[in-house]
């Protein structure tokens, strides 16, 4: 039995089945990263401020709420987090940090506010 320490708690993982296993993980981390991003959408405008050093309109708003809305419903990709799986099968405990979960919502976000101030420039 494997536990996986994530922001939801602490969760075991059968590690019999390698298959089963990475299927279980990935839907830790899938949990993982949702709840990640249902506390961001919580207050974006001062995540994007202290982040980024920006404030923009509503209408950025909702596209950025829908885009993470739509990652936040997608299945995380295991090539992205294959290092907490590798961690998984060669320890008992492993803990999932946010930080890569954070990167990756950050390149998101950070893709639509450098086109946005594009062409704003324009």
């Amino acid at each position: 039995m494997k536990t996986i320490k994530t922001a939801l708690g602490v969760r075991r993982i059968e590690e019999r089945d390698q298959h089963l296993a990475l299927l279980q993980l990935r839907e830790l981390l899938d949990a993982h990263r949702n709840i990640l991003i249902t506390r961001l959408m919580g207050d974006l405008p001062t995540y994007l401020d202290y982040r980024f050093g920006t404030r923009i309109n509503q209408k950025q708003l909702d596209v950025l709420k829908d885009k993470l809305s739509f990652m936040k419903n997608a299945s995380v990709d295991m090539d992205k987090y294959d290092f907490i799986y590798q961690h998984m099968l060669t320890n008992e405990a492993t803990y999932v940090p946010s930080e890569p979960f954070y990167k990756e919502i950050d390149e998101s976000i950070g893709w639509y506010l450098n086109d946005a101030q594009l062409k704003l420039v324009k």
